[in-house]
């Protein structure tokens, strides 16, 4: 799943999935936009499903997982 592109529930990319911890609390995605490094953590509240075929994590950010903000890049193939 390494290099999968991180996709919100909205269509809007977020980045690639650079890495993933094994923490004790739980376990987190670490998300690269390109310029900066972030932590998703590894939620059924938050990370949605996992499309194999596309390549795509599907998230549903929360304001426990505020994303930093983000230039629109390109969508999910479809979804809008």
């Amino acid at each position: 799943m390494i290099g999968y592109g991180v996709f919100t529930d909205e269509g809007m990319h977020i980045g690639k999935l650079g890495d993933i911890l094994w923490l004790p609390a739980n376990d987190a995605y670490v998300i690269n936009d390109g310029n900066r490094e972030f932590l998703i953590p590894i939620i059924p509240e938050i990370v949605k499903s996992i499309d194999y075929s596309q390549r795509a994590v599907l998230i549903t950010p929360t304001p426990e997982a505020v994303l930093p903000k983000f230039d629109m890049g390109p969508n999910i193939p479809g979804h809008s």
